[in-house]
């Protein structure tokens, strides 16, 4: 490829995908090229000049709790049980389409993200680990939650500990075009929600949890983030900046410290004369 190829292709993969995909395509492609370059196959890497794109911070939409009811109530039934937990657990996608009836515990009330479904551009399924690490994470489910997931288990999900939970009508697979095209773009116009990204019930998820009082080292195990800093980098400001409060309470605590006795200062002076 030429440095003009590259360039288009990167500004063909930006506009059909994203800065993100765009972005991380080119670094892997350089890297390739380099490695190219050091084993002696090719003899410049016409990347070396492409800038990467920038990714632009994202639009965050969160949904209130009665929208999140409204949008369960306009998709299609099988499907009210992953809106729920994408909403109110922060699965993603992939987690929800890879998850097992073995890593829900009811009685407990918990799921185990273990793996994720990987559709490798509509071509071929796989599953595999989550996206990182700090993906693989046992999250507590809401009562309402562990409720649907009763219902959905009892009503489209086969015995076998290994069976998919969130699987189309027949039992295939959902793959992500396919929800999005047939489930999920009728189900938000019925709701008023059109243009709602399936993403964006994780945004949901986090902004319910701030807003529940969860802190953010809770709200970033469970939904799997990168790290800490990562969630108050992005959700930052959904936490209250209360300062007054933040002063009361240290003052309240300042003030019911003990304070040191004169007595014994001056006793302590003495002995280093």
């Amino acid at each position: 490829m030429s440095h003009e190829e590259v360039s288009e292709w990167v500004s063909d993969l930006q506009a059909r995908r994203s800065e993100a995909t765009a972005r991380k395509a080119l670094i892997a492609l350089r890297q390739l090229y380099r490695e190219a370059i050091s084993a002696r196959r090719i003899p410049f890497d016409p990347t070396e000049k492409v800038e990467l794109p920038v990714e632009h911070a994202e639009q965050q939409r969160f949904l209130t709790v009665a929208e999140v009811s409204t949008l369960a109530d306009a998709i299609e039934p099988r499907f009210r049980a992953p809106v729920f937990l994408a909403a109110y657990v922060g699965l993603r996608y992939g987690e929800l389409a890879g998850l097992r009836r073995k890593r829900i515990d009811l009685l407990r009330g918990r799921v185990e993200v273990a793996e994720a479904m990987i559709d490798v551009h509509g071509s071929a399924i796989s599953y595999g680990p989550p996206k990182s690490e700090r993906s693989l994470r046992t999250v507590p489910l809401p009562r309402r939650v562990v409720q649907e997931l009763e219902h959905h288990l009892a009503e489209y999900v086969a015995p076998d500990a290994d069976s998919l939970v969130f699987t189309g009508p027949k039992g295939a697979p959902i793959r992500r075009t396919g929800f999005r095209r047939l489930w999920w773009a009728p189900a938000t116009r019925a709701a008023g929600l059109e243009g709602l990204k399936v993403h964006e019930l994780r945004h949901t998820f986090v902004a319910l949890s701030v807003a529940a009082g969860c802190d953010a080292r809770k709200v970033s195990i469970w939904a799997g983030h990168s790290t800490v800093a990562f969630t108050l980098d992005r959700y930052g400001g959904l936490y209250r900046d209360d300062e007054a409060a933040d002063m009361s309470r240290l003052d309240a605590l300042l003030h019911t410290a003990r304070p040191l006795e004169i007595a014994q200062v001056t006793s302590m002076k003495g002995r280093f004369r």
